[in-house]
């Protein structure tokens, strides 16, 4: 079992529900990106801290580049990708207090729907998820 070491935990040795939360966003995040995140990674294998890097991707528009090529296949999915990253996001806020409930992620999953009719791939994203709060470096005193 993997287990995600949240910000407050390894600053803080502090774990909590909302830390669950964190490590849940996480590993939708390393779903989404194909990638593995240094807070999950096997000893000697260098992770992305990807909350950070998913965050500099949305502030800088290149959303796109964030899906693993083997999802960006799926047309059908691109909205239910696009609604999926910004839970894991919300998941992923570097403050406990502003994360959410694991019980509102579980209803917004549950929300998800795939449109099979979907023509275009539009992964435009809203920017106001890449405000400051989702960076994990801000946590350092």
């Amino acid at each position: 079992m993997v287990s995600c070491r949240s910000p407050e935990f390894l600053q803080f040795k502090k774990m909590s529900r909302k830390s669950d939360v964190w490590s849940y966003g996480t590993l939708i995040l390393e779903l989404l990106t194909g990638r593995v995140s240094a807070h999950s990674a096997p000893e000697g294998f260098n992770g992305v801290d990807l909350c950070s890097w998913v965050y500099r991707a949305v502030r800088e528009e290149w959303t796109a580049e964030i899906f693993d090529r083997e999802l960006m296949g799926q047309r059908s999915s691109s909205q239910g990708m696009l609604t999926l990253l910004q839970v894991a996001m919300r998941c992923c806020d570097k403050s406990p207090e502003n994360r959410p409930e694991m019980t509102g992620v579980v209803r917004e999953l549950e929300n998800i729907h795939v449109d099979d009719s979907e023509d275009e791939q539009d992964f435009s994203f809203d920017r106001s998820f890449a405000d400051d709060s989702f960076t994990t470096n801000a946590l350092r005193p």
